[in-house]
């Protein structure tokens, strides 16, 4: 399993997401209010360790979340900065309470993780794609991805296929009891 380091995420978060310095009135950063990450605690405090924390205006644009996955498992620093789902009601993006005052996360960081070890399957033929091949590579995936989770059926429906060989054809049929036919689900 490939790992890397905290400097190597913060290289990446500072390419990915470079730093703009306001101008005028324009007050705006191209950064995300949230980054969720399983070693964001890890990362947070090797941005203040080099001071870029603070001298890059990472404290001012994001928040680092651990996902809540790992967060059982973070520091003592992860546990106060990082946490996914605070019910002190101070991020209302990311978390509601419930009547009891127990928070209620509004984000599902676990079909994230899903949707990106899908995605990993496709790493090969990606890595060698040109940036234009590329994006519409990425954005026919997740189409395809949302329209395949939109039609799978239901655990509660029974279908079964027949496949039949005639000569040199293949027919494929099915007997659905209101459920879509094997050709909706491809």
């Amino acid at each position: 399993m490939k790992q890397e380091s905290d400097d190597q995420v913060i290289a990446f978060f500072q390419q990915t997401f470079k730093a703009q310095v306001p101008t005028g009135s324009d007050t705006s950063f191209s950064r995300p209010s949230f980054l969720v990450y399983d070693k964001a605690a890890s990362v947070l405090a090797r941005l203040i360790d080099i001071g870029k924390w603070q001298g890059d205006n990472w404290a001012e644009t994001t928040r680092l979340l651990v996902d809540r996955f790992h967060f059982p498992n973070t520091d003592e620093l992860g546990k106060e900065w990082c946490n996914p789902t605070p019910n002190d009601d101070s991020q209302p993006d990311l978390v509601k309470m419930d009547r009891n005052g127990d928070p209620i996360p509004l984000w599902n960081t676990s079909a994230a993780e899903e949707l990106n070890s899908w995605l990993a399957g496709f790493g090969n033929s990606a890595s060698k794609m040109r940036v234009e091949n590329f994006d519409f590579f990425i954005h026919a995936l997740l189409w395809f991805h949302g329209t395949r989770r939109d039609k799978r059926p239901s655990m509660s429906k029974k279908v079964s296929y027949n496949v039949t060989k005639t000569g040199d054809e293949i027919a494929e049929s099915s007997e659905e009891d209101g459920n879509e036919s094997w050709d909706d689900l491809r």
